[in-house]
């Protein structure tokens, strides 16, 4: 097939926005055939639609799904993050080094892949270049400099200047520099181009120092040319770049006029706004804070009389850090470092069973008022299932229940409670996401919380979310956490969580789980039992929306 096909008709085009309007027509008394007439489709295809969407299923997506594919796309996003730190820390990648680190990836993780990548114990080209599209990484020519300073040209000089991009330069080009979108060539390839002949002595050398010129006519000369004409130019400025496709300097500027590098140099980037004067959330940081949180953690009593303890749901892509969590509330209040949940990271989710499990107050101390219930990890194609989780919220499932791939629990399996009461029922959710992987959530990973969120407030149960790992990704609070909330990154993040997952920002807490300290920490305990006291919180309003008929029935049973 050919590498940049152009489409000759228009199937499969159609945005899911239009048939979402289509849906809404019909649900107002339009029929499908009126509908589909008035959008312009299929009547047909409106109709799965829609009967997908009564059937509370995640809606198919419009248009035609992509060939099948080596790696997933949490696995290709993977690679294309580590590709691209070591070309940064490497001053770029060749293309046949990519090829190599993306066969050693897929053989390192037991992933299938064509005959042909083990015969060259590499990925092939077409691949590479069909990767670099989808994530928008570029292949650039890294050697055009060093062939002109070596062999006599024949071309412009805007034509040398720039780097090839045709794809079939890029297809046979063996030495290339593989970065990301704000790509550059690797300092080490740069040279400065040749002065040309002096006019009227042939064949005689001009030994005088003299600058590197850009030969092209373009708004970045200005800009340089004006820069060095300024009278306010600091005279210890030594590089000066645009950031674009390559370097822009002056070589008399650069290493004062020598390119022949030994070792790299760092510059840090200054003047960007990391901390907010003021943070985007009030909170104390003291140890009278701390008692106050876990004293009134240690006497809550629900207002149902029925219901002792508050049951918390913890639900969340897989390495989220749902069983850390657990791990981190029971370890700050037994005083000491405990690993009850089984945590870790792996492909799949490493939680394979439903686990209610009860914290206690100091070693032998008498019990919370509060279980938190550990499940499955979210997948895109796997993971927990939705039927599964209204299992759970009901109070049907056992502790300890094995999930099972081939289907949800069934009413005749051993681990389904059929005489369930209010105490069975969960009484709050809580999402958990890990900070650092939030623009990574896929198209699929966000419907699949839709629905759940959408089958958790039919039932009328509060909902809160967890941003973990905030240390992993913010330096500023990885320093100190108390900045937690002056971090314009991490308001950043909860942000976009609130809006892509429905979910109000005051509903959004950021917390740090314990994951290689050996000793525990005041900042840390505070955040945590922050959440906790919320969760407590939004169980009461569960209690209080439950109708009073059922509080008496549930009272007399």
């Amino acid at each position: 097939m050919v590498r940049t096909y152009k489409r000759k008709t228009e199937r499969g085009t159609t945005s899911e926005a239009q048939y979402k309007a289509a849906a809404r027509d019909v649900d107002n008394g339009m029929s499908i055939r009126e509908a589909a007439r008035h959008h312009d489709l299929c009547c047909m295809t409106l109709s799965r639609y829609i009967r997908r969407v009564r059937g509370d299923t995640a809606p198919p997506l419009p248009g035609y799904s992509t060939h099948r594919q080596v790696f997933t796309q949490e696995q290709e996003i993977l690679l294309a993050h580590y590709l691209q730190q070591h070309a940064e820390l490497h001053f770029g990648v060749s293309a046949t080094e990519a090829r190599k680190m993306a066969f050693q990836f897929a053989k390192q993780f037991g992933i299938s892949c064509p005959d042909a990548w083990h015969r060259n114990e590499c990925a092939g080209e077409d691949w590479l270049l069909g990767f670099c599209k989808r994530y928008q990484l570029f292949l650039q020519v890294a050697t055009s400099f060093k062939r002109q300073a070596t062999q006599p040209s024949t071309s412009s000089p805007q034509q040398t200047a720039q780097p090839s991009t045709s794809s079939k330069q890029q297809a046979t080009q063996p030495s290339t520099s593989f970065m990301g979108e704000s790509s550059s060539f690797a300092p080490h390839d740069v040279m400065p181009i040749p002065d040309a002949e002096r006019k009227g002595s042939p064949g005689k050398v001009d030994r005088r120092k003299r600058k590197s010129e850009i030969l092209t006519d373009s708004p970045v000369k200005k800009l340089l040319v004006e820069m060095r004409s300024s009278k306010g130019k600091k005279e210890n400025q030594k590089v000066m770049c645009n950031l674009g496709d390559g370097f822009n300097f002056e070589a008399a500027e650069m290493y004062e006029n020598d390119l022949n590098l030994t070792r790299p140099e760092v510059y840090p980037v200054k003047g960007l706004r990391e901390l907010l004067d003021k943070p985007w959330r009030s909170i104390q940081w003291t140890a009278e804070r701390k008692q106050q949180l876990t004293k009134a953690i240690v006497n809550y009593e629900p207002d149902v009389k029925s219901v002792h303890q508050a049951r918390v749901l913890l639900i969340g892509p897989v390495g989220a850090g749902k069983s850390s969590f657990f791990n981190s509330i029971n370890s700050a209040f037994r005083g000491s470092m405990t690993s009850q949940a089984i945590a870790g990271t792996a492909g799949t989710s490493v939680t394979t069973q439903f686990r209610t499990y009860t914290i206690k107050a100091g070693k032998g101390g008498r019990a919370v008022p509060l279980i938190l219930c550990d499940t499955m990890g979210l997948e895109e194609n796997a993971g927990l299932d939705v039927e599964d989780l209204v299992t759970i919220y009901k109070g049907h499932m056992k502790d300890r229940y094995q999930f099972s791939i081939s289907g949800p629990l069934s009413e005749d399996a051993p681990g389904f409670k059929k005489h369930v009461t209010l105490k069975d029922k969960m009484h709050c959710v809580v999402y958990v996401v890990d900070t650092c992987k939030v623009s990574l959530l896929s198209p699929k990973m966000l419907d699949k919380f839709a629905v759940i969120r959408k089958k958790t407030n039919q039932m009328g149960i509060p909902q809160l979310l967890l941003m973990t790992k905030v240390d992993e990704a913010c330096p500023q609070v990885a320093k100190d956490l108390k900045n937690v909330y002056h971090s314009v990154y991490i308001q950043k993040k909860a942000r976009e969580l609130s809006e892509c997952l429905g979910i109000p920002l005051t509903c959004v807490l950021p917390v740090k789980n314990y994951c290689e300290e050996l000793e525990l920490d005041q900042d840390t305990d505070i955040l945590l039992f922050t959440a906790v006291e919320q969760m407590l919180n939004y169980a009461d309003s569960f209690f209080e929306n439950q109708v009073v008929e059922d509080q008496e029935e549930v009272d007399s049973v």
